[in-house]
């Protein structure tokens, strides 16, 4: 009997257990402000980032991060902190800085991270109990996003608006004005900034997403030059009738439509160019095969790697994908900075770590990690001893745009293409944390790239050698058509990026 009761305790403790996991934790308001306040602990304590960014922008982040704090009074439930925890972290603005519910285990230093929390967490955002579905229709937002190009803002796509009385309103890629009597820049700047210009000196919202607009917004914009003003709220629907609406010339090949591409290697006869395209930094054995097959043989002038709109990876793929290029070896040298924490000490002992003041950023103290190494070629590359044009643009990120960074060391390697308005740079996976209470777990970027850098703004390592800016069709039409915009027809005829290398000597 006794076994039988421990038997059925255990199923029922099980039960429960499993029962959690699509349950949403609760939290006392005590526990919320101690969970924030070890946030905004970590960020100041481990994220290198912010001074500089406050130095460059004059905009304080970590401010705005503790501003959030006061808003702990109004949550009445463990998903709206969440929702909250995350707006904080999003004025780090940096995109490995986000929520996550998983962890790397041979890489991460799991002490005091309680996993089971985070595959609970990966769980319950899962189940059934969360149905995203209903949290759309009972969204404030239309579907339908303005895209930031040039200093101004654009809906992009062609809508089709109808209000209560069926009437229509047909918007096409228009150019935002104001939003609620604020003209946009100010009504970005309230809670929406993201990213920053370099040469307006002011932040703005460059999500490749684009910036949703709530509906109950009155809008005034100029379209085919024409100046409107209506009010979202009179508007019943928002159907997208197409993304993109024009014809190019007609030897450009089609496509269908898709949300990804495919890696891509070419060889264009005509100037003799080995073109190229990543569409993430994940590359396989039989790629790099790929690559030595198609330039095999072949007299080549340049070579063109185009990593526009790649999120990343990891750095073997561009490592790998040099050394089946390149004639002889080519050095390496990267130089990082962290926090001289205590709170930074269980994440980087490593022997060649080293303690020193930096005189261009205040003087203050940093530990720094410094190699130096070669990229030696492979035994079968293909021996070129050419230039080779890395092509990036805004949405170049993480281990694509350690790429691009690295151009900038080497005279054989040039950049092309222009900023993401983020700090960039060489790297390492960011940092696991983990609050108390909540378990909220997120990653933090604690590590900078001072590669050569000698200023501040040196430190964003987001500056192309060669500076090209799209057209407006280029950036949002082009890549929104039932065009191939990476065949060799567009490349030529269209692609600002493309034709600039083409120029080059």
């Amino acid at each position: 009997m006794k076994r039988l009761t421990s038997i059925i305790l255990f199923a029922l403790l099980l039960f429960v257990s499993n029962l959690s996991f699509a349950q949403e934790p609760i939290l006392t308001k005590k526990q919320m402000y101690k969970d924030f306040d070890q946030l905004v602990k970590i960020i100041e304590n481990c994220n290198v980032q912010l001074p500089i960014k406050k130095t460059i922008t004059g905009f304080d982040n970590l401010e705005k991060i503790k501003s959030w704090r006061k808003r702990i009074d109004t949550i009445t439930c463990y998903n709206s902190f969440k929702t909250l925890l995350n707006n904080a972290l999003f004025f780090v603005m940096d995109v490995h800085t986000r929520e996550v519910n998983s962890f790397v285990p041979e890489y991460d230093n799991l002490e005091g991270i309680d996993t089971c929390s985070i595959r609970k967490m990966a769980e319950y955002n899962n189940s059934k109990e969360r149905d995203y579905s209903i949290e759309y229709k009972e969204s404030n937002y239309l579907p339908i996003n303005a895209v930031y190009h040039d200093d101004n803002y654009y809906f992009i796509g062609n809508h089709k608006f109808v209000d209560k009385n069926e009437d229509t309103l047909h918007i096409y890629f228009m150019k935002l004005l104001s939003c609620n009597g604020q003209s946009i820049d100010k009504y970005v700047a309230k809670s929406y900034i993201e990213d920053y210009d370099y040469k307006r000196k002011k932040y703005y919202y460059g999500s490749s997403f684009g910036l949703s607009i709530p509906k109950n917004s009155i809008i005034k914009g100029e379209q085919d030059g024409k100046i409107y003003e209506f009010n979202l709220e009179n508007y019943q629907q928002a159907l997208l009738c197409s993304l993109a609406k024009f014809e190019l010339d007609s030897t450009i090949p089609k496509k269908i439509p898709s949300l990804f591409r495919d890696k891509e290697v070419k060889f264009f006869d005509r100037d003799s160019i080995l073109y190229i395209y990543l569409d993430r930094m994940n590359c396989s054995t039989e790629f790099y095969d790929k690559v030595k097959e198609v330039g095999k043989g072949k007299k080549i002038n340049k070579v063109i790697v185009d990593v526009r709109d790649n999120p990343g990876g990891g750095d073997e793929a561009w490592h790998n994908l040099l050394k089946a290029i390149i004639k002889d070896s080519i050095p390496f040298h990267v130089k990082l900075a962290y926090s001289n924490s205590k709170m930074m000490d269980k994440f980087y002992k490593k022997e060649n770590v080293k303690k020193g003041r930096l005189k261009w950023l205040d003087n203050k103290t940093y530990r720094v990690l410094e190699e130096r190494l070669f990229f030696v070629a492979d035994s079968n590359s293909l021996k070129y001893d050419g230039k080779i044009y890395v092509l990036e643009n805004e949405s170049t990120f993480s281990a694509a745009h350690s790429l691009t960074s690295y151009a900038n060391q080497i005279d054989k390697i040039i950049s092309v293409g222009y900023p993401t308005g983020q700090m960039v740079g060489l790297g390492v996976l960011p940092t696991l944390f983990q609050l108390k209470y909540s378990k909220f777990t997120f990653r933090l970027t604690t590590i900078i790239d001072i590669t050569n850098c000698e200023k501040p703004i040196d430190v964003y390592q987001d500056f192309p050698e060669v500076e090209v800016y799209p057209t407006i069709e280029e950036h949002l039409l082009h890549p929104l058509s039932l065009y191939d915009i990476k065949s060799e027809e567009y490349l030529y005829k269209y692609d600002s990026m493309f034709r600039k290398v083409l120029e080059l000597k």
